[in-house]
């Protein structure tokens, strides 16, 4: 399994967040027409950590994820809980040992020709290969 699918499942199955989009996470992408509060996720970038006899076995990615609403205070909310349920998580990802997960930074933005909200976070997660 990939770290994709593992930190979607983590996503979905986190009570605070299922309570804000029940399985309204998506990668990369809102569907057009989807209802909101909505979460994507994806990889902005990513590495296979070294030691000196080669390949370690351990890797780094890169995940931005955006929590989407029709109001502001509604982004903040969902931002909260995604941050809650990643930033320190340690254990599994669909077989992969997450060694740790980081919140590396964030913003908040608005989209004018849509009328929606965003709260973004970029995370580091150290995993096993």
């Amino acid at each position: 399994m990939s770290i994709e699918s593992g930190l979607y499942a983590r996503l979905a199955g986190d009570a605070a967040v299922a309570a804000l989009v029940a399985t309204r996470i998506y990668p990369a992408v809102v569907p057009q027409g989807a209802t909101l509060p909505a979460i994507t996720y994806q990889r902005v970038a990513g590495t296979s950590e070294l030691a000196h006899s080669g390949p370690s076995g351990l890797g780094r990615a890169r995940f931005q994820v955006d929590c989407w609403a029709e109001a502001y205070a509604a982004a903040i909310d969902l931002g909260e809980a995604v941050r809650a349920c990643l930033h320190g998580y340690r254990g599994a990802f669909d077989g992969a040992v997450v060694g740790g997960v980081v919140m590396l930074d964030g913003a908040d933005g608005y989209d004018p020709a849509t009328g929606v909200y965003r709260r973004r976070m970029d995370f580091a997660i150290w995993h096993s290969e």
